[in-house]
Parts: structure tokens; C-alpha cells; sequence
């Protein structure tokens, strides 16, 4: 988008907010793939910068200032549609005068990068097995992520002698699973998904060791700030 383009929806912005008397607002925002999976936009009538986080109150996501810092969004940085994804935060502030704005962004991308230190011990291999052959099951893929020193779960999938999914209804067998895996990926090499970007990854593990396998990744973040500045006579100039 051009800056003439882009003068005009920061004009849309401000006169929606000096409409509404808002004298600020903020957004988040966090998308992956080519869909934004959380947009949120909060906006706040105080004159005063120390209460401006505390005063701020959400809109609804149909509310016609929503759309316009949505489209403000997407205009500066559709960063969100790469695969890895990415998140952020957008600051809109009405200068005392009522004609000019500041906006200060900022965004973070996130990468994803293959950890070749990730490999599966014949010990764990085994442990895992014997619980596989408690539930009379050949194989079992299971998907992780987590970030900083907490894992937000696993997701397991059991398969056949034939790869044909099975289902399993066994708490108490599948805790036990997921309590070898909390001490394997604790000692495990990989080092990404214990630090703050996080990681993810699959584990398949199957009654024939030789087709278990560990394929795990880091994400690694980029971090950027912007800062836009707009008065309503540059959309007036020619």
C-alpha cells in the first residue's frame, strides 16, 4: 500500500476515534499460516499516559473501528501469513489537538528451524513399547509444543499393525506415556523448547523400533518496532 493509501485509512481511524471521543487504542494480534487466529482491539477515553492500560475496554469484533485497524494491520505488516506465523501489538494515540495520531507498532515473526541434536534413546523406545503392547496397539505419533519451562500437552494418535487409526480409552496407561515423555524431553539435547520462543514436534514410536523416530523443532523470533505519525493535513495536500 502506497503512503497516500495509507494516509487515508489512518484519516478513517482518527476521525472514528475523535467520532467516539477515544483518545487511545491497542490491539493484539497473532496469526499462522495465511489465517489471524486472535485479533483484539481495546480502546480507552483518558487523557492521562500512566492510566491508559488500565482504562482500556474491548470492542466487539463487528464494531467498525475493529475492521479499520484490522485493515491498518494488514496494510503494514501481513507478517502473519508465513507459515512459521508471527504476533504483535498496535498502539493508536489522538495528539491533544484532535488532528494528528501517533501509532507505534510492534511485531515479532516467528521461524522455525530443525534441532538435528533431537533423537530417540532404545530406552525410551522400549518403555514406551511395553505400554504400547498394554494397550494392544503396533505404533503411536504423538504431537507436542510448549514454550519457556512448560510443555501445553501432548496429542496421540494409535495406529494398527496396518496404519489404520485405533481408538483408546485408557487414562491411566496413557498418563504413564506422557510421564516418560515429560522426563525424556527434560533431558533431551534440544535446547529451543525450553527457552521462551518455544518448539514443537512429532514422536512416533512403534513395537518395531527401527520405524520410531523424533522430528522436533525450535522457533526462533524476530522482534521489530514501527512508529507512524499522521496529521489530517497530509491527506489534504494534493
Amino acid at each position: 500500500m502506497n503512503d497516500s493509501n495509507l494516509n487515508a485509512l489512518q484519516e478513517k481511524i482518527l476521525k472514528e476515534m475523535n467520532r467516539r471521543g477515544f483518545t487511545g487504542a491497542h490491539a493484539e494480534y497473532s496469526g499462522y499460516g495465511d489465517s489471524m487466529d486472535f485479533f483484539e482491539v481495546k480502546t480507552t477515553t483518558t487523557e492521562k499516559d500512566d492510566e491508559f492500560y488500565r482504562t482500556l475496554s474491548p470492542l466487539d469484533a463487528n464494531d467498525p473501528l475493529d475492521d479499520l485497524i484490522g485493515d491498518f494491520l494488514e496494510a503494514v505488516q501481513p507478517g502473519f501469513e508465513i507459515d512459521e506465523g508471527s504476533h504483535g501489538t498496535l498502539e493508536f494515540k489522538v495528539r491533544d489537538d484532535g488532528q494528528s495520531m501517533h501509532v507505534h507498532m510492534d511485531h515479532t515473526a516467528i521461524a522455525e528451524f530443525e534441532d538435528d541434536e533431537a533423537y530417540l534413546d532404545a530406552e525410551v523406545i522400549e518403555a514406551i513399547a511395553h505400554k504400547l503392547r498394554l494397550l494392544q496397539v503396533h505404533a503411536c505419533l504423538i504431537r507436542y509444543t510448549g514454550c519457556g519451562d512448560s510443555m501445553d500437552g501432548y496429542e496421540f494418535a494409535y495406529e494398527d499393525e496396518h496404519g489404520q487409526p485405533v481408538a483408546v480409552q485408557n487414562p491411566t496407561v496413557q498418563g504413564e506415556i506422557s510421564d516418560i515423555l515429560d522426563t525424556f524431553m527434560c533431558n533431551s539435547a534440544v535446547s529451543g523448547f525450553w527457552n521462551n520462543e518455544g518448539g514443537q514436534g512429532t514422536i512416533r514410536i512403534s513395537i518395531e523400533e527401527e520405524d520410531s523416530y523424533w522430528n522436533h523443532f525450535n522457533n526462533l523470533e524476530d522482534s521489530e518496532s514501527f512508529e507512524f505519525s499522521f496529521t489530517e493535513a497530509e491527506v489534504a495536500q494534493p
